[in-house]
């Protein structure tokens, strides 16, 4: 039977690798990568920048115990399965094949308030629905069976694995992402012209690909035409619908078939929140998404105002000692905003790997 909790005690600062050790020494439920055994994994201990490559685990149980000893920062595992995984070089390793990510990760702008480095719940709820709309296309489009999964932070990666996607190139992978963000659609053939008294049918929601996807997002009437339904400007309205609606990914990262990504169940060393699937569901829960209960006594080394951050409307003031929650201390110490805490912090063990509702 594992311990369901540990307390420590903070004073001061630099006492985050003290609740990562506490936490996995919970032994917390990890979500397994399929073929472990073919993996590279990768992690960034809390006294360096740089990482721990080229490490390799015959079952999750040894990864977690690798864990509970090292208690590392950020813990990662390739999306490319090896012959040799453990190998230093590329060469070396002998690539199998690996599975398709599409990696969405907010930037400051519009309907992404962002106050130092801090995601509001605005950038991490439009992420989310922007990995609903990749996994949607994924789905719909290319017959997959995509993951979502909240990376701890502010960001979402949407993962298939099936056969079909383990041996595509660099290119085909390339070309994905463009098809993902409606980069190459040319709306002359989507919406062809009428030409000698012939008039192309008006997409309809039950079209495949794109063509249905904007017919539902314009809401086309069938046998209407597209002047008929949108007026002159709609080849403007369409262009625009489409910007608005188009997921935003990382065209690197899906193109790459050597990244990595997050053990499920790990903490995310930028904020403190544990890794999880959100396929199915995703709430801004810090009871769901941190094992960090209680508050401290903080001081934070600048002012914290303008941006909710898990429900929570900050109100954080430079130089004056207040109480927080301990994930949000958890999370202002990760991104180095505080001069000092002080009080208990409670680490309690997930039941279960917290994922999808």
């Amino acid at each position: 039977m594992y311990a369901r909790e540990r307390v420590v005690r903070v004073r001061g600062r630099g006492w985050l690798p003290q609740l990562y050790r506490a936490y996995y020494s919970l032994k917390p439920p990890l979500g397994e990568p399929p073929e472990i055994t073919r993996r590279e994994f990768a992690f960034q201990p809390f006294e360096t920048d740089t990482y721990v490559r080229h490490m390799s685990f015959a079952s999750v149980e040894e990864l977690a115990a690798y864990l509970e000893e090292n208690h590392p920062r950020q813990v990662y595992y390739s999306i490319a399965l090896y012959e040799v995984p453990d190998a230093k070089g590329m060469e070396e390793k002998g690539w199998i094949g690996s599975e398709l990510l599409v990696d969405i990760d907010p930037e400051p702008g519009e309907g992404c308030t962002m106050v130092e480095r801090l995601p509001g719940d605005d950038c991490i709820e439009g992420a989310y629905n922007q990995a609903q709309r990749a996994a949607s296309i994924m789905e719909r489009d290319m017959g997959l069976k995509p993951r979502i999964y909240y990376t701890g932070h502010k960001g979402f990666h949407v993962k298939a694995s099936s056969p079909e996607v383990l041996t595509l190139s660099r290119e085909a992978r390339r070309r994905i992402a463009v098809y993902i963000t409606a980069g190459d659609l040319d709306l002359a053939r989507i919406f062809p012209r009428s030409r000698k008294g012939i008039s192309p049918a008006t997409p309809s929601p039950g079209d495949p690909g794109w063509r249905g996807r904007i017919a539902e997002l314009l809401r086309l009437e069938p046998g209407k035409g597209v002047e008929e339904v949108l007026g002159d400007e709609w080849e403007d309205r369409i262009t625009s619908a489409i910007i608005e609606w188009r997921p935003a990914i990382d065209h690197q990262v899906t193109q790459d078939p050597t990244r990595l990504t997050r053990v499920p169940g790990t903490l995310n060393g930028k904020a403190g929140f544990i890794a999880q699937e959100a396929t199915h569901g995703f709430t801004l829960d810090p009871k769901r998404l941190s094992p960090f209960r209680g508050s401290l006594e903080i001081l934070a080394s600048t002012s914290i105002t303008g941006v909710k951050l898990m429900g929570y409307e900050a109100d954080i003031r430079k130089g004056r000692r207040e109480e927080a929650p301990a994930w949000l201390a958890v999370l202002l110490e990760s991104k180095g905003l505080l001069k000092g805490a002080w009080g208990e912090i409670v680490v309690r063990r997930p039941r279960s790997l917290p994922g999808a509702i």
